[in-house]
């Protein structure tokens, strides 16, 4: 799991 950086600018944790 690692941070994603989101389009709307709002970072996210994800697994891809």
């Amino acid at each position: 799991v690692y941070p994603i950086l989101e389009t709307s600018g709002q970072v996210s944790f994800g697994t891809k």
